[in-house]
């Protein structure tokens, strides 16, 4: 049963969280002006609290239960989402087929469900399938710290915690959750990695989709090889002049 209410917590929390957050980012996107600017504000705001602390704050707060997590977890993720929607639109909005189809005489609501939201979906699924993870982690910490979802609702963090005292003579009651916690949040991760491959046009066929499928991916994720990680650091104006 812990699995259950576990993963209810974090469908609920990440979809309310995610369609707030692509709401308002879609909203900034294409307003601008004042309502931009108040809007990244706040996104600025709930951005500088650290994810953990803020959600620990206000499910301590409201006191343990479910619905004081799922609303957590939405204050810590809707943020996150709106940012990236927001970028996204911004840059479809300068795309040649929508000033084509503003030159047309279509309404701003038409471009938006014609265009907007068809060419974002794949970036909303990938966000949400790479949070899924996080949040999982998020709901577990909340139950440890007792936080959580009261007793006697069941869930993964509460388990390890209610396992601590038992420890040195019965230490697979706190293992077994912990090792369950590893293997969805490592399986979404993947999933989310795949995912981004496989709805990404520019990725298709390249290397990463081919190891994603041999299962070399696993272990770049891991431990990323030197060549990787110097590929990954910004280039100087120095090297780019070179390279010209």
């Amino acid at each position: 049963y812990g699995d259950r209410v576990t993963l209810e917590i974090a469908t609920a929390g990440l979809a309310i969280g995610a369609a707030v957050g692509i709401g308002l980012g879609v909203v900034a996107g294409l307003r601008r002006g004042w309502v931009d600017v108040v809007l990244g504000r706040l996104m600025d705001i709930a951005l500088a609290f650290p994810p953990v602390f803020f959600g620990l704050l206000f499910a301590a707060t409201r006191g343990p239960g479910i619905w004081s997590v799922v609303i957590a977890i939405a204050l810590v993720t809707w943020a996150q989402f709106a940012r990236v929607i927001r970028s996204e639109v911004i840059s479809l909005s300068e795309k040649g087929f929508m000033a084509l189809a503003r030159v047309h005489g279509a309404s701003q609501l038409r471009t938006t469900f014609a265009h907007i939201l068809p060419n974002i979906a794949p970036t909303c699924v990938v966000l949400i399938s790479l949070r899924v993870g996080f949040v999982v982690i998020l709901d577990s910490i909340f139950s440890y710290l007792g936080a959580g979802v009261a007793p006697p609702a069941a869930s993964w963090g509460g388990m390890i915690s209610d396992g601590q005292a038992y420890i040195s003579t019965a230490w697979w009651i706190a293992l077994a959750p912990g090792l369950a916690i590893l293997a969805v949040v490592l399986s979404l991760n993947l999933t989310g990695d795949w995912l981004r491959v496989r709805l990404d046009p520019t990725l298709r066929g390249s290397d990463l989709k081919r190891q994603m499928r041999s299962g070399q991916a696993i272990w770049r994720l891991v431990w990323p090889s030197r060549s990787e990680l110097s590929a990954a650091e910004p280039q100087t104006d120095g090297n780019l002049d070179g390279q010209r």
